[in-house]
């Protein structure tokens, strides 16, 4: 069952915020915490019927505890966009987990000091699966830790498919891109680990191959009825909040 999305313990009882933060701090977590809600209620059964194809026996779904300034850039980058949240798979070694929580999903190269660890073949970003592909996501996993993720995406469909890599691209904006069941982010304002799944164990029988059509019918079937949910609410406070700042940080200084 998945546990109460509270702010993590830490950041509740924290009185001095990172520089920047200031008076906001209460605004961005409200603002936060909204969205995962948000998140949760709308593609809960998705993310489970993906979950269970890697994960064996129960599992638990919480809270990613993320830093404040992660909270922030992702809730400030939400209150602006145009799109929906849409969920994806982020697979990696459980040491990096921590790093992640702290620092957020960073592009590797140039001065996020992150390195290439598995290839670049689909461009520079990072690289998630949607969740009709977990079995992509698992590969890359130490353990049976799995991180749930919301990624802002505008990608739109191709006219005409081109191969990249050894896949082919489906659709593209300046900010992500869907390769086979890839989908890669170029820009890390545009997706936050929303919710950790660890499970028991992860069957060994599980392979990068394509999992039958049978499998992907519950996903499909819920991720259908999680878009019939989305509607477009007044933004709340908080989110209005956000969008006022984030809108005075783009606008040029005279």
């Amino acid at each position: 069952a998945a546990a109460a999305l509270a702010p993590p313990a830490a950041l509740q009882k924290r009185r001095k915020w990172p520089r920047g933060c200031g008076a906001t701090a209460e605004p961005c977590l409200r603002a936060f915490q909204a969205i995962r809600e948000k998140f949760l209620a709308q593609h809960r059964d998705a993310i489970f019927a993906s979950l269970r194809q890697v994960f064996s026996g129960p599992m638990e779904l919480k809270p990613a505890p993320l830093s404040l300034p992660v909270q922030t850039r992702f809730a400030e980058a939400c209150a602006v966009s145009e799109v929906a949240l849409s969920p994806v798979l982020h697979g990696t070694e459980a040491r990096n987990h921590a790093p992640i929580f702290e620092k957020g999903l960073l592009v590797p190269g140039g001065d996020s000091k992150v390195g290439i660890r598995n290839g670049n073949s689909h461009g520079q970003g990072i690289y998630t699966s949607e969740l009709g592909a977990p079995w992509l996501s698992r590969g890359f996993c130490t353990e049976p830790r799995l991180l749930v993720c919301g990624v802002l995406d505008d990608a739109a469909p191709l006219p005409q498919q081109r191969l990249l890599g050894r896949h082919y691209l489906t659709a593209e904006s300046r900010s992500v891109r869907h390769v086979g069941s890839a989908v890669v982010v170029l820009d890390p304002s545009r997706v936050a680990p929303l919710l950790e799944a660890i499970g028991p164990e992860m069957p060994v029988a599980v392979t990068a191959a394509e999992p039958s059509t049978a499998a992907q019918q519950p996903i499909v079937a819920a991720q259908q009825a999680a878009q019939q949910q989305v509607r477009r609410f007044a933004p709340s406070t908080a989110a209005a909040f956000l969008a006022r700042r984030a809108a005075a940080r783009r606008r040029p200084r005279g």
